[in-house]
């Protein structure tokens, strides 16, 4: 509204002129409404600026939750590698304390006379009763 007045003084005839008092305050109230556009153009481009930095952020956030789940899977399948490894050594440990109490012979190959002592097979070990 301001702008119109101002060109409508500027167009209009000598006896429709603002005073120059009315001519100030228009031109006083433009430059105030001028400087109000830039501080808002200012903090919008402060604003976007942010907003740019907030995205590459989320974008890192995002880069770095990808790579922490790809750990994560990596480490479960570290800890069923232990504990299947954990259970076979203790199975391991609890056959040769079996075999270990029946006189068990390990491999294969061996057959049994007919004069040796019984035996039976337990996985790949041949163990002699007694």
């Amino acid at each position: 509204m301001c702008c119109r007045e101002l060109i409508e003084n500027t167009i209009a005839q000598k006896h429709q002129k603002l005073s120059s008092s009315e001519h100030l305050l228009i031109t006083e109230l433009l430059v105030a409404k001028d400087n109000e556009l830039k501080e808002a153009l200012k903090l919008a481009n402060e604003q976007a600026k942010i907003n740019h930095k907030m995205e590459a952020l989320k974008r890192e956030v995002e880069r770095q939750d990808q790579y922490i789940q790809q750990l994560q899977r990596q480490l479960k399948e570290a800890e069923q590698i232990l504990v299947s490894g954990y259970q076979h050594g203790r199975n391991t440990t609890a056959y040769a304390t079996l075999c270990s109490s029946i006189d068990c012979v390990v491999g294969e190959g061996k057959y049994q006379a007919p004069n040796e002592r019984p035996r039976f097979m337990l996985n790949d070990s041949v163990c002699l009763l007694s």
